[in-house]
């Protein structure tokens, strides 16, 4: 099977260029939180391992929060993340990502610190690239290739049992069944359906998660000792944190979360982005 891989770049953006690179993010929607697939800078439709990307500016709300602790509001840059899951190589898929939208992206990361007509563009995505400390996957091994597959199978086989439906009506599952696959095969004959063979998967696979596993385990072994002293302390200090810490209970901007708000709800799924500054 293909294992699936994350990038996320994250760069500072230049502070005269804030409202230009907004301008250009709203550029790549067809509607208000809903991106076109085929827009002109990214056309996410047509990378077929791509299960999912965003591009966000992430701006941090909670700054004041440290008024609490009489501590000084610092001021952090806005930085602009572009994020994404796919399957494969990550140096495959940012060199694919280059060719097919090099123009593109060099218009948005022009509006970013350091980033000039002349920055080598997947070298400069490798710079900016923050590797995630968790990846969620959903289906492990399941492609691209195969979810699009599926849903051709599934569309062709519902057509098929609406426009047959009266011939299938009180027989028996295992005659339904056996009738349903000799129609896939014949699909299949024609190239009117596809349904390819799992991808070998890579060696280099396997073994980083045989040594993750392995090590992960000899080092909790290794580590016992320490945590049995340590853990009794660990916990009592933490109890005390939690009984004398202040509690924040600050109200959201009502603008900024009906600004939020009106992106939700018209696509297949909703944006999410949480961003929080950590306390001293």
């Amino acid at each position: 099977m293909i294992p699936q891989s994350t990038f996320m770049v994250v760069a500072p953006i230049d502070p005269r260029r804030e409202e230009e690179l907004r301008s250009v993010l709203a550029s790549m929607n067809d509607a208000p939180g809903r991106v076109n697939p085929a827009n002109a800078l990214v056309p996410f439709g047509e990378f077929d391992t791509l299960h999912f990307a965003r591009l966000v500016i992430l701006d941090d709300k909670t700054l004041e929060d440290v008024r609490v602790y009489d501590m000084p509001v610092r001021a952090y840059p806005l930085y602009l993340a572009f994020l994404g899951d796919f399957d494969g190589d990550v140096n495959a898929f940012l060199g694919t990502l280059a060719n097919r939208a090099g123009r593109g992206l060099g218009s948005i990361f022009s509006c970013c610190e350091g980033f000039t007509g002349d920055t080598d563009l997947v070298a400069w995505m490798k710079q900016h690239e923050t590797p995630s400390a968790a990846a969620y996957v959903n289906w492990r091994g399941r492609t691209v290739r195969r979810i699009r597959e599926e849903a051709a199978l599934k569309k062709a086989l519902e057509e098929y049992l609406e426009a047959h439906a009266p011939a299938f009506t009180g027989i028996p599952p295992r005659e339904l069944f056996s009738t349903l696959r000799q129609f896939v095969n014949e699909e299949k004959s024609a190239g009117r359906l596809t349904l390819s063979e799992d991808s070998p998967t890579p060696m280099a696979w396997w073994v980083s998660n045989a040594l993750h596993l392995v090590g992960g385990f000899l080092l909790f072994l290794l580590a016992l000792p320490l945590l049995i002293v340590a853990a009794p302390i660990f916990l009592i200090l933490l109890r005390r944190l939690e009984r004398t810490d202040v509690e924040l209970c600050a109200r959201v901007n009502q603008a900024y979360s009906d600004a939020l708000a009106s992106l939700e709800d018209r696509d297949v799924t909703n944006q999410f982005t949480a961003m929080a500054s950590r306390k001293p």
